[in-house]
């Protein structure tokens, strides 16, 4: 019988993720304040304290860094959040499971939803502009959206197996309406026009069940 353990990362691995980590957190800072076009290589260089070179050695271009260094910001924010908001789509699916019908297992889905695009909101803007002006960020959004739809199908099998998706349209149709109903534009509009949370909690959530939902 053999067994096998993982690698430790040699000590150039670390030293390398810890700068790769301090430039992501630099320009990550500098992209939200400032903007895609209007922060330059140099720019986070000197926010940085490092030299241009080795963010080019270590990310290749400013289209990697920035997403990059978004991927980080949310992964840390998401780490943050409200302690009552699930963390997994275990506890989610569970309390799904708890739900009496397709009405509450909406209003628990666009909670959970709102939650992370709160956290998102002002990634998703600088995304949207940095995927306007430049091409690797464009394709790295049109990837990450079809994975959001993809992982948004929990939500739909969720609805079948209980009985209570509507049945007289295409199961690729409700998922397209739910992907454009909670998709990150949406979210910048709606910010963007001064609508408070509750009022767009309740507005995404009359929208999913007129959508997705039996008629009773």
């Amino acid at each position: 019988m053999s067994s096998t353990s993982s690698r430790k990362p040699s000590l150039r691995e670390l030293q390398k993720e810890a700068g790769r980590a301090h430039i992501s957190e630099a320009a990550g800072l500098l992209f939200l304040q400032e903007g895609y076009a209007k922060t330059t290589v140099r720019d986070i260089a000197r926010a940085a304290g490092v030299a241009e070179g080795t963010i080019y050695n270590l990310f290749g271009d400013k289209a990697t860094l920035l997403i990059e260094a978004l991927k980080r910001r949310l992964i840390e924010a998401l780490k943050n959040r409200a302690p009552s908001a699930p963390h997994d789509l275990q506890t989610i699916l569970a309390g799904m499971d708890a739900a009496a019908t397709g009405s509450d297992i909406i209003d628990r889905f666009v909670e959970h939803d709102l939650e992370v695009a709160m956290q998102a909101t002002g990634m998703a803007r600088l995304l949207l502009e940095a995927a306007a002006l430049d091409p690797i960020v464009a394709e790295h959004w049109r990837r990450q959206e079809e994975a959001r739809f993809e992982s948004q199908q929990w939500i739909i099998d969720v609805l079948e197996q209980r009985g209570f998706l509507r049945e007289d349209r295409p199961r690729e149709e409700l998922a397209r309406f739910l992907w454009m109903t909670v998709s990150p534009e949406t979210w910048v509009k709606v910010i963007d026009s001064g609508i408070s949370r509750d009022v767009l909690q309740e507005w995404k959530a009359e929208t999913l069940k007129s959508v997705l939902l039996k008629a009773d």
